[in-house]
């Protein structure tokens, strides 16, 4: 499989099927090697380096396909070797004594060879990174200790960087204002008194410019008529996040969210 295959198909690879694909591995190395985004070689191992680097240029060019790789991203990979998108620099810096886990777990609960013990003041230059929990995973690009170059780090030792601004920890303002279009429930065509998921999402698409599917009638309409057409409960959280991606944008659904994520979300400009 060549990367120019997916386009104009809804092909999509996850991380198992792109490892076993060895071409396909060198072609995505290639292009994030030539973006800063990883360090040579180009072995045509999909491993864990690889794989944080494609999500975090999946992240930088917000190519909703975070997790998988589809048309979106390669179009995006293309387009991103012709211009040759600078990576931005990312450093992490350690605010105390810490430790390296090989799971987002307490100390106490890993082994110690699942442990590595890290000073205060250091700091390390990332390939990428992502919250887990109360953790960061952190993929660092010219370290490796005890032969792995992926770790995780409680949130609350370090700093992060991107080009010299700081991203972490973010300044939280005393108040966040998102203007999200407000769409009353009670005048919708179907079901007015009980639609206020569909609803909600509807607001949320339409701040993020989601493209509709008719020209006729309100958009919480509309959603509702996709969900039936394609099967999906309103009531079930699962299908109300595939309704969102559906209409081409990202969700992030969790059962055990703290409210200091929902207030980072927000705070980065999401409904």
């Amino acid at each position: 499989m060549e990367l120019k295959d997916f386009l104009g198909t809804d092909l999509k690879y996850d991380v198992k099927t792109l490892a076993d694909d060895e071409h396909l591995t060198r072609e995505i190395q290639a292009i994030l090697i030539d973006l800063n985004m990883l360090n040579p070689p180009i072995d045509g191992i999909f491993g864990p380096l690889t794989t944080a680097a494609l999500h975090r240029f999946q992240v930088d060019q917000k190519s909703g396909e975070a997790g998988y790789l589809g048309e979106k991203t390669i179009k995006k990979l293309f387009d991103a070797k012709e211009v040759n998108i600078p990576a931005s620099l990312i450093i992490l810096k350690t605010k105390k004594d810490t430790i390296l886990k090989s799971r987002p777990l307490q100390s106490s609960q890993l082994t110690e060879s699942e442990k590595h013990h890290i000073p205060a003041n250091q700091e390390f230059e990332l390939l990428a990174y992502a919250t887990v929990r109360n953790h960061f995973r952190i993929a660092f690009r010219n370290h490796k200790h005890n032969s792995s170059g992926v770790w995780y780090i409680h949130e609350k030792h370090i700093e992060i960087y991107e080009n010299n601004q700081i991203v972490h920890p973010k300044h939280k303002p005393n108040t966040i204002r998102i203007k999200v279009p407000y769409k009353p429930k009670l005048d919708n065509w179907y079901n007015p008194t009980g639609l206020c998921n569909i609803t909600s999402i509807a607001s949320c698409l339409e701040f993020l410019q989601a493209n509709r599917r008719s020209n006729y009638g309100q958009f919480e309409d509309e959603l509702y008529e996709y969900a039936l057409s394609q099967g999906y409960s309103r009531h079930n959280p699962h299908h109300l996040v595939k309704i969102v991606r559906d209409y081409g944008c990202q969700d992030t659904f969790k059962t055990n969210a703290t409210i200091e994520e929902v207030q980072d979300y927000l705070i980065a400009g999401n409904p």
